[in-house]
Order: C-alpha cells, then structure tokens, then sequence
C-alpha cells in the first residue's frame, strides 16, 4: 500500500475534549459532540480505505490503545500521537508513515464533519504534482494536511490553536520552496459560534449518512466480463436503494450468472456498448442514469455525490475523476493526463462513469448507434445544453490494456482516433483500429 490516512484524535473524555464548547454544552456534551464527529469521521475513513494501496490509521491521544480500539473499532492501526505539541505530534506521524515505506501521506482531524471521501482522495491525487496539500478552515486553521516526504521544519514557529495556523503554514511551505496544492475551505466544529451550524448540517443527515436519491439506475454493458462484473455490481449496490442493470452482449464464460448472484438485474442484448446502454436505459426506473463500465468500481459515496452534483439545474452531465488500478508510475500520469483533458476540453470519457438525469438521456436520445466513441459523442452533445461536471470522486478502472499493450502506445491509438474522429473517420473503421485484434469488447 502506498497511500496512508492518519486519523489524528483525542479520547473524549468528559470536562478534556471541546473544552471551547463546555460553557454551551457542559463536560458531558462536548464529550458527547466530540465522539459523534469522530463517528463521521471514521464512517469516512472506512469508505477511503476501500480504495486500492490505501489505509488508515488511527493516531490517538488521551487514552491507551484498548481505550482506542473501543473508541474505533475496525481494520485499522492503532499508534499514540507523540510529541510535545500538536506540530510535533503530526511530525513524527508523517516521519513515523514515510519510515514504514508509504509514499504519499494526509492526516486528518475528526473536527469536520463537511469532509468527505473524494476531497480526501482528491488530496492523494494532488500529491502527484504538489509537495503539499492542505485544506483551511474556516477558523483560520486547517483540517487536512498532506506531504509525500518528512517536513518537519514545516511544524516548526506555528501557534497552534490560533487563527493564523494556516497563513503561518502557508508562509513556512513558501520558504521552505514548496509546491501546495489547496482544497476547498471547511467547516471545523470547534467555537460556540459553529454550534447552529453544524446543527443545521447534522439536521440533513440520517444516520450520519446524507440520503441518497431513492432512484438512481446503475446500468453497465458487459461482454465476458466474468473476471471483473462482480465487483462493478457490488460496487454499485453499495447504495442500498440503486437499480444496478447488467446488459450482456452474448458472453461465452459466466457473465451473467456472476452478475446475477451479484444481486444485479441482467438483460440481454446485442452486442456493441451503446445498444447495450440504450437497452437498459430503456428498461431502467431510475431518475437518474450512471452508465459504468464493467471493469470500473464506484467511490462508496457515489450515490450521494451524483445527486448532489444534479441538484444544479446548469449540470447536464457528469463523472467521475479517474484512477486506474496498479503501482506503475505510468498509471500516475495517465491520471494526470486525463485530469488536465477534462479541465481543458470538459470531455470526460465513459470509463469515467458518466451520469445525467433519465429525462436528458431521452430528450437528446440516448447514445448514438456506434462501435465506439458514443460516450464521446454523447457529453459533445450535451455540453450544448449544460455544464459537465467533473466530481473529485474517483471512480478505479482497470489498467488491463495499458499494460498489454503499453502505456505509451495505448495513449498514442487513444489520441489518433480521437484526432480522426474529428477529421471524419467512420466510427466503424476507427472501431477496427481501436481493435486491431489486441483489445477486448468492453475496453
């Protein structure tokens, strides 16, 4: 695993924890207040630490290990913060991390309850270009922090606690000539004054889960995809109330008894990618449509996060951010590369999990009857009628064709058909191209 989360927290012990709030709340409520954030705050872990070469752990103080098992039970590591001061104590966890061999590191506080999976994600992905991540707080302080070497000089000259915790950051990463990378600004739980807000913030959740919409249609075509739809579907069923639709193309392995025990709803249907979606497009109940390739997996929040991002009427289409599975290097800047095209040309490609509203999929009629290049087609089209939305979430994709055939010559037929699709080549022929007798249907 190359990837670490630290969970930086204090056992909440009455009359020691939110010692701001306990004029407003008493000893025991604040105590109280500060295990229910550590439950969100975890609760969110738990769906980071899904994701491939990732994991978390818990770096505790205020109690001893059995105290923070009880505190947080679950599959992570148990280490007591060390150090004199809330500096030194992240110190010596990011020197502690690195030293056990993980190549990028974020530590996160359980004070923000508006902190979520993709945002922490979104800060491992801008460690590829950044020395330093950091996401402020409202209070001048910040909730997040990531590095991908050891900097304690950073820590050092900070006055912790204060507002000005995260300008003095931002001037020592300066000095210090480092690149930083910033999310956006959140919310901690801290003052009397954040009280009423995270009131009305807790007032929309259930649970600690914030509801999904009760009619989202997962649909994914699939084409002897036994290996892989497993896991597509169960990533998909994540979200208790999704219609998760596998339409096969005519598999000759298990396709579809895998997708069946998946607890999926199989059809079938000729093959080709787009008649595989516009037939369960067509046989989907759902307000909302998420087409997912078969060898892709969902972010444990997607459900959320699709319908939060078509709350906005200007949103047209969306998708996801894109990791690929596997260590290469050159994986690394292939997420890059795609990055930097969604923001340039706000063209996101199907194995991005593109999602949109069932009434906008029939009112521009669905994907366009062709052997490839109708996820393209299709976001072309709608960028006329709205915005394209590229979440933070990453969606996983399988990096199988790249490490056939090779990084640079996948990126290079990649490019080319796209370049002869807009100078006029039939789809049909760049369907054979794209093919060559080396990729398999479904890529």
């Amino acid at each position: 695993m190359t990837h670490k989360l630290i969970v930086f927290t204090r056992y909440p012990e009455a009359g020691k924890t939110k010692t701001r709030l306990i004029p407003e709340l008493g000893g025991e409520g604040a105590a109280d207040l500060s295990r229910e954030l550590i439950g969100y705050a975890l609760k969110m872990a738990e769906g980071v630490a899904k994701h491939p070469q990732t994991h978390v752990s818990l770096f505790f103080t205020g109690c001893d290990e059995a105290g923070a098992r009880t505190l947080a039970p679950g599959d992570y590591s148990y280490r007591e913060q060390e150090g004199a001061d809330l500096g030194s104590r992240m110190s010596a966890a990011f020197t502690a991390t690195f030293g056990d061999g993980y190549e990028r590191a974020v530590i996160m506080g359980t004070d923000c309850p508006e902190l979520n999976e993709g945002a922490v994600l979104a800060a491992f992905a801008k460690l590829a270009d950044a020395d330093l991540v950091v996401g402020p707080a409202e209070d001048g302080g910040y909730y997040l922090l990531g590095l991908k070497a050891p900097r304690p000089e950073l820590f050092h000259g900070i006055e912790w606690g204060s507002g000005s915790v995260f300008a003095s950051t931002m001037a020592a990463a300066r000095n210090l000539g480092l690149s930083v990378a910033t999310l956006e600004t959140l919310r901690d739980v801290d003052r009397p004054e954040d009280l009423a807000y995270y009131r009305g913030w807790r007032g929309a959740r259930t649970d600690g889960v914030v509801p999904a919409p009760s009619a989202i249609s997962v649909i994914i075509p699939a084409l002897n995809e036994a290996e892989r739809i497993g896991a597509a579907v169960a990533s998909a069923r994540v979200e208790e109330k999704a219609e998760v639709i596998v339409v096969d193309g005519g598999s000759s392995d298990n396709t579809v008894a895998v997708a069946d025990a998946a607890g999926a709803r199989v059809l079938a249907s000729e093959p080709h990618r787009a008649r595989q979606m516009n037939a369960g497009a067509r046989a989907a109940n759902g307000d909302i449509f998420l087409f997912l390739h078969a060898d892709t997996l969902l972010p444990s929040d997607y459900a959320q996060a699709v319908a939060g991002a078509l709350t906005d009427e200007r949103v047209a289409i969306g998708a996801f951010t894109l990791a690929l599975d596997g260590d290469s290097p050159l994986n690394r800047v292939t997420e890059a590369a795609v990055r930097f095209r969604c923001r340039v040309s706000s063209l996101p490609y199907g194995d991005q999990a593109l999602f949109l509203r069932a009434d906008t999929f029939r009112a521009v009629g669905g994907f366009t009857d062709m052997p490839l290049m109708e996820d393209f087609e299709l976001v072309r089209r709608l960028k006329n009628r709205g915005r394209v939305e590229i979440l933070q979430q990453p969606v996983v994709s399988s990096s199988r064709r790249m490490e056939r055939l090779g990084v640079i010559r996948s990126t290079v037929i990649n490019f080319a058909i796209v370049a002869a699709y807009h100078l006029g080549v039939s789809p049909e022929r760049l369907a054979r191209w794209y093919r060559g007798g080396t990729a398999e249907v479904g890529e």
